[in-house]
């Protein structure tokens, strides 16, 4: 999945939009319009999370393309979060973990 990261850094209160893309094991965009996604941050220890938005771009001609966003990142917490990615389709369910790094704004 081309979103995984060496680890994001944002600042709480800051915009969050993420660009990701997905090929296949042949390096070709993945046409996405039959898969969903589910999309969250969280603390490491699971005890905090919020929603995201996931945004696919227009498959034909951006196939592979989608974004990650937060309506508002004001009350993320601060230090070291996780994204946790899932992409379904029919039941099968795969999931990534994003690094993601809050300071203070």
């Amino acid at each position: 999945m081309g979103c995984d990261s060496d680890g994001l850094e944002i600042i709480r209160g800051d915009t969050f939009s993420y660009q990701c893309h997905l090929d296949n094991e042949n390096d070709e965009p993945i046409d996405l319009s039959n898969i969903q996604f589910e999309a969250t941050i969280e603390t490491l220890s699971h005890s905090w999370q919020e929603s995201l938005i996931v945004n696919k771009s227009d498959q034909i001609a951006n196939k592979g393309d989608f974004f990650i966003s937060a309506e508002s990142t004001n009350d993320w917490l601060i230090g070291d979060l996780q994204i946790k990615l899932t992409r379904i389709l029919g039941d099968a369910r795969v999931s990534t973990l994003i690094p993601i790094v809050v300071v203070r704004g």
